[in-house]
């Protein structure tokens, strides 16, 4: 005879409760695994979408250095003046309205062209200063450094030689800057000779205005120099004046 299993009122209520759980719980999953998906999706498109813009950025930086590099060509063959915006497009392979996108004018242009060799001259200077070697070995390779780079970086030194039109203030004023880098720059070594003993000096600021004067006196012979041996065995003996007027006997 078979057995009849009652089943109360209240065990329906507690199996009915945890079906209805089983359900809100499987709900609860299934929604938070797509939200899971939504999220990786979405950080994976956001990725993407960053590797995009970083490609698009350096394609742009390319562009854009690439007219300045062409640009530098011309004006440090033609000048300023001569320089046209055509012959700039037309050489760097692009039309004159993409030039024009990367910059506004023939001015701007040659702005850029002047930061970027003053920038390339100040990295090659802050090397020497850096270096671990004597106060004299560094002012040395200092002024070498400083006078053989007039040959690689035409545009800036006529800019600093104020050999470009008087309208481009920014000439003017990237001239001042560039002094009062020179002098800043000039005052480490020596700061660093009169601390190890090596050199003599009354007045620092004075000394390292002099110095830079000198220098300025010999980019234009050394400019239109074309003989590099004979070159460097001037730019040695200057250095040797001048390293006579300050070097402890």
């Amino acid at each position: 005879m078979t057995k009849v299993v009652k089943v109360s009122s209240f065990s329906k209520l507690i199996l009915k409760f945890y079906n209805w759980l089983i359900i809100y719980v499987f709900f609860i999953l299934n929604n938070l695994l797509i939200l899971i998906i939504f999220v990786l999706l979405d950080r994976n498109s956001q990725i993407v979408e960053k590797s995009n813009v970083k490609t698009y950025m350096v394609e742009k930086d390319l562009v854009k250095e690439g007219i300045l590099d062409v640009a530098s060509v011309f004006f440090s063959k033609f000048g300023f003046k001569k320089t046209t915006i055509d012959e700039i497009a037309q050489a760097a392979h692009k039309g004159k309205s993409s030039v024009y996108y990367y910059f506004t004018s023939k001015e701007e242009i040659f702005k850029a062209v002047l930061e970027k060799e003053a920038a390339v001259l100040i990295e090659k200077l802050m090397l020497v200063i850096n270096k671990k070697t004597s106060a004299e070995e560094k002012f040395r390779e200092y002024i070498q450094v400083r006078l053989f780079s007039i040959k690689e970086l035409v545009n800036f030194y006529t800019a600093i030689m104020s050999e470009v039109p008087s309208h481009l203030d920014f000439a003017a004023e990237m001239r001042n800057q560039y002094d009062i880098d020179e002098i800043r720059l000039i005052k480490i070594i020596l700061n660093e000779g009169s601390e190890a003993g090596v050199f003599r000096f009354r007045n620092i600021e004075d000394t390292a205005a002099a110095i830079t004067t000198v220098m300025k006196g010999l980019e234009l012979p050394i400019y239109l120099f074309k003989r590099e041996n004979d070159l460097e065995k001037k730019i040695a003996q200057m250095t040797d004046l001048i390293l006579y007027g300050i070097v402890k006997n």
